[in-house]
């Protein structure tokens, strides 16, 4: 179970905060100490203990770019500590909340139409995504393009928005290492069925699409 030492420690690992202010806000960090009689306070009337609620709201706020590109560069670089321990503690908060059980969840996508054109090849196989993967359960008309995902029973996604304000989102947040199977595509939308599987054909790495290092990989290994 995650702690306040732990909390404490991704924080000092994110690039550390003022230690004379009782306000953590180091990059979307919202952590008050409180008390060990507040926390049991909090414990009782909330659906997740404080600490997991410390780390699910940091990574709705800022702290999910630095971690999950440092997820998907590890076909590359390795992740580093913040990375892999916030990836563990994340997981570990997340297992607390039901599972998002034979839903349809969609996912606006971001990526050029090679990466897209890619994704076609590998209908009726499975991939891993290596990072955690936002979702919401509503399709927002304003994007162009999209996974369109079928949960699975004892699903990986977690309905968060309640969790961490943010209704208008409908946010169902997957873990790290979750495996998809791509059942078939049109020309905006990628139709995937969540599964249960050790085994996969590809992982969604940075570049995936292509064998070539990343220039911000580049310069990390390189300087």
């Amino acid at each position: 179970m995650v702690s306040i030492d732990d909390i404490k420690r991704l924080i000092a690992l994110d690039g550390g905060v003022d230690r004379c202010v009782s306000q953590y806000q180091k990059l979307g960090w919202r952590f008050y100490e409180p008390s060990r009689e507040e926390i049991e306070e909090f414990n009782q009337r909330s659906s997740v203990d404080y600490c997991s609620k410390i780390l699910i709201d940091a990574y709705a706020g800022a702290t999910c770019f630095k971690l999950n590109s440092g997820l998907r560069e590890e076909r590359w670089i390795k992740a580093d500590e913040f990375c892999l321990l916030y990836k563990f503690h994340l997981n570990e908060s997340l297992d607390k909340i039901d599972s998002h059980d034979n839903q349809k969840v969609w996912r606006r996508l971001n990526i050029p139409n090679e990466a897209f054109d890619f994704l076609r090849t590998y209908v009726c196989h499975k991939i891993m995504i290596p990072q955690f993967l936002s979702t919401s359960n509503y399709k927002n008309s304003a994007y162009s393009s999209f996974f369109e995902i079928e949960t699975c029973e004892n699903s990986n996604g977690r309905y968060i928005a309640e969790i961490v304000d943010k209704l208008s989102e409908g946010e169902i947040l997957f873990k790290s290492n979750t495996v998809f199977e791509i059942n078939s595509c049109d020309s905006d939308t990628i139709y995937m069925t969540e599964v249960k599987s050790d085994e996969y054909d590809l992982v969604l790495y940075e570049n995936y699409w292509k064998n070539e290092m990343p220039n911000s990989e580049y310069k990390k290994l390189h300087g």
